[in-house]
């Protein structure tokens, strides 16, 4: 275990009434694609402007313990110095840079004090930092409606020459379950969990790069499990499968994530066992206590057990200081299926049940079994909000 619609009703679909939706589509990639360049620029600015604000903030901290908070300060140049020196004949030139510093800062009149710098320029940190969480947030949203731009596209394509409603749904189904077999083969193996994770955590998280896959790491562990000829026969053409996975992981993961989220299933009451950070837990069990109706994504693939003691053992196994055992009741969940002989198949990986990165969950209760030494955290999976924060980690 890696712990890491349907219409009966027959409508004609001509190609010629696909070309409108195309042309929209493509519209659409290009204006969110232009958003997402601006957004990205944008937060680039701010990211220059804080680090250039917190060297200022260094400088006059030092100027501040110095020379005192009252001393006024000069710019110079592009930085900040103490407003007097030890030259003679500098006075004309200290007077103007004083003068200078305080139009930089916006402060009226000739010179400005140290406190007073420190001041307005962890406001503009502040500020930017304000920016910057908003801008992410959006840049999110953006990228995630660009990449639905994208599968639509997609599955617009395999439409082809679709005549009737029935037929559609006949791909559409089929196309799911080509994708729920690639991506089973592929999340099995411990170097596909690994990048498929990291590339969700890109898309629907916070994660600062995408997933790389190599299939050559997939084909091994498959070697090392079921032997060097497990490609042969009627398996022969998997790697050419897993190849063209470790090419294509966006997409993969994109459709994966909506093939995955089937809300409306059979409740289920499943766990997760997993190490968290102390920073995470903390804000986790805060923001419980302000907001107990909070929603929450868990930002990538969210592998569950329908056994508990398997999550306790994973709990166990990990080398961060809190352990915690989530139990989950949901109904969006699956499992993971692996065909032609091809499963790991061993206990964990039975009863493992997946959710997508899209599922949402509402936190319970948070307990902490002070015999075990490990917090239990409950979560109650509920409809999808644009406003989920991301499962603090």
């Amino acid at each position: 275990m890696n712990m890491s619609v349907n219409n009966n009703r027959a409508t004609h679909i001509s190609s010629q009434s696909l070309q409108p939706a195309k042309a929209e589509l493509q519209n659409q990639e290009r204006k969110l694609g232009s958003e997402i360049r601006g957004v990205k620029n944008s937060i680039d600015k701010l990211d220059t402007s804080i680090k250039r604000n917190q060297t200022s903030l260094n400088t006059l901290n030092a100027i501040s313990d110095k020379h005192g908070g009252d001393s006024s300060i000069r710019l110079k140049g592009s930085n900040f110095k103490p407003g007097s020196g030890k030259a003679l004949f500098s006075g004309s030139r200290y007077q103007k840079e004083r003068a200078d510093a305080a139009s930089k800062l916006g402060v009226p009149g000739s010179q400005v004090s140290a406190s007073k710098a420190i001041s307005v320029i962890s406001s503009e940190i502040k500020s930017d930092k304000a920016k910057m969480t908003s801008l992410k947030q959006d840049l999110g949203y953006k990228e995630t409606e660009l990449k639905n731009v994208r599968v639509r596209q997609i599955k617009d394509e395999n439409m082809g020459n679709v005549t009737t409603a029935k037929t559609s749904a006949d791909k559409s189904g089929a196309q799911s379950t080509k994708t729920s077999k690639d991506f089973s083969l592929i999340y099995q193996s411990n170097a596909g969990c690994k990048a498929l994770n990291a590339e969700a955590r890109y898309q629907f998280g916070q994660g600062k790069e995408p997933g790389r896959l190599s299939s050559r790491e997939v084909i091994s562990e498959y070697q090392s499990a079921k032997g060097d000829n497990i490609f042969s026969g009627g398996n022969k053409d998997i790697k050419n499968t897993i190849n063209a996975c470790a090419s294509d992981l966006s997409r993969m993961v994109s459709a994966a994530a909506d093939a995955w989220y089937t809300p409306g299933g059979s409740n289920m009451h499943t766990f997760r066992g997993q190490g968290m950070t102390t920073a995470g837990l903390n804000s986790l069990v805060e923001q419980f206590k302000q907001d107990q109706n909070q929603v929450y994504k868990p930002g990538q693939f969210f592998s569950t057990s329908k056994s508990a003691g398997v999550a306790k053992e994973f709990a166990s196994n990990s080398n961060d200081a809190v352990k915690v055992i989530f139990e989950i009741k949901g109904n969006s969940a699956r499992g993971i299926t692996v065909g032609n002989g091809l499963s790991f198949g061993n206990k964990a990986t039975e009863e493992e049940k997946l959710y997508s990165p899209k599922a949402n969950f509402r936190v319970n209760n948070i307990v902490r079994n002070s015999g075990e030494g490990v917090y239990k955290i409950q979560l109650q999976e509920v409809a999808q909000t644009r406003n989920a924060k991301l499962l603090p980690y």
